[in-house]
């Protein structure tokens, strides 16, 4: 009896060996694949992004006496006055189908790096072309 414990011991071992290598082999090769998007290989939209909040939000787009566009969620707030959105525009009207619901065109400077704004924000690129 002995032995087949040993065994047993030795062949569980070795499959987690076996399991360990085979999921470090990409990493020792080099062959990982990052998440992240490759955003060179894109062209995008001068001057606007578009951004699709949740659902459940009720979004009211106003515009201040000083030209800043307010969403009622502070850090898309914040993000449009310090990134000086000059229009907000909804994409759809229809509440008949659901997913195209709270999905809006912002507009900026066309020489603003698109980029550099959207990196790091919460916000799903679909700008691209």
């Amino acid at each position: 009896m002995d032995i087949f414990n040993k065994i047993k011991q030795g062949l569980a071992i070795s499959i987690i060996i076996i399991f360990v290598a085979s999921c470090c082999y990409p990493i020792i090769n080099g062959e990982i694949i990052k998440n992240d998007l490759d955003i060179k290989n894109y062209d995008f939209v001068t001057g606007e992004f578009i951004v699709k909040f949740n659902e459940d939000l009720d979004i009211n787009i106003c515009k201040s006496s000083d030209g800043s566009y307010y969403t009622g969620i502070s850090s898309v707030d914040i993000l449009n006055k310090k990134n000086h959105v000059t229009y907000i525009e909804k994409m759809f009207e229809s509440h008949k189908n659901h997913y195209l619901k709270n999905i809006y065109k912002f507009k900026i400077s066309k020489s603003s790096e698109i980029l550099s704004l959207l990196m790091g924000t919460p916000f799903c690129i679909f700008n691209l072309r």
